[in-house]
């Protein structure tokens, strides 16, 4: 089944692709380093490798284009229209240099990048996609000698099948993965969202008991375990003989002699876990 990325943060996301981006720049740096070792190296140099060098400088460039100038998709929208300017270069790119190595060098372990950037940031058919695209890639380079078949081509053809099959199994896990995550992520947003409206709701409740208790003919003191009024509606400061703009942070029931009765039916009430009737 097709699993589409699902809808992350904005800033997440964009982290993720300049991350990627500028992963690419690195590489591309790092093989034109490469490639201008082994150009110097070379006594013979040939029309190959300068077609390589130039190849690695275009590779450069194009990243380096890529990373300044494009944008990340918006979240939630295809990868396609970017899959074509990062991933397929990237895959063509390393194909080329695997197809034209020489010696014992292998850029074999490069195409994992393509394929974790597909993973990461795209569906999980166009990660299968990519992986399929560097197993052509990779099947093919062992085999253009087609006038020969010998023992290091059969070596050559397995290693690419066995790195295909890991290519694949990394597209897959990494892409179901990053879905995974994703689904815990929105699950957390979501708690995150119900939390706040629970909040806000509680706020609005106890706005509307105060109004409400404000407005009452009967005296109500809101106090707690320590006998601090935390609350006291105009009924109540008149019985008690208290101006209308008492500071309640500093009254305790404790302050008044004549409220010994009201602290003993207060303390009562904390003791008994429910409300006590008493004449004051």
């Amino acid at each position: 089944a097709e699993t589409a990325p699902a809808p992350v943060h904005p800033e997440a996301y964009s982290r993720l692709w300049q991350g990627f981006m500028t992963g690419r720049v690195l590489i591309a740096f790092a093989l034109l380093l490469l490639q201008m070792a082994l150009t110097i190296n070379n006594p013979k140099y040939s029309e190959t490798n300068f077609w390589m060098f130039a190849l690695c400088v275009a590779y450069l460039a194009q990243c380096l284009l890529v990373r300044v100038v494009f944008r990340p998709v918006a979240p939630g929208r295809p990868f396609q229209s970017q899959w074509f300017a990062t991933v397929l270069v990237d895959v063509l790119m390393f194909g080329a240099l695997q197809v034209s190595r020489g010696g014992t060098i292998t850029y074999l372990p490069l195409f994992v990048f393509p394929v974790l950037i597909a993973g990461v940031l795209s569906t999980r058919r166009l990660a299968l996609g990519t992986a399929a695209l560097c197993t052509l890639v990779l099947l093919i380079e062992p085999n253009l000698p087609l006038h020969r078949f010998n023992a290091q081509t059969a070596s050559d053809l397995a290693q690419a099948a066995l790195a295909s099959g890991g290519l694949f199994l990394a597209a897959f896990l990494i892409n179901q993965l990053t879905h995974r995550l994703q689904q815990e992520q929105d699950h957390a947003q979501r708690n995150m969202a119900a939390a706040e409206r629970s909040k806000a709701e509680a706020q609005m409740m106890r706005l509307i008991n105060e109004r409400v208790i404000q407005a009452m003919q009967q005296g109500v003191l809101v106090i707690d375990e320590k006998m601090r009024v935390r609350s006291a509606n105009p009924a109540a400061l008149s019985m008690l003989g208290l101006p209308g703009r008492h500071a309640l942070a500093s009254l305790r029931l404790s302050d008044q002699a004549g409220w010994v009765e009201l602290l003993d039916v207060a303390q009562l009430t904390f003791a008994r876990g429910g409300l006590t009737q008493a004449e004051v």
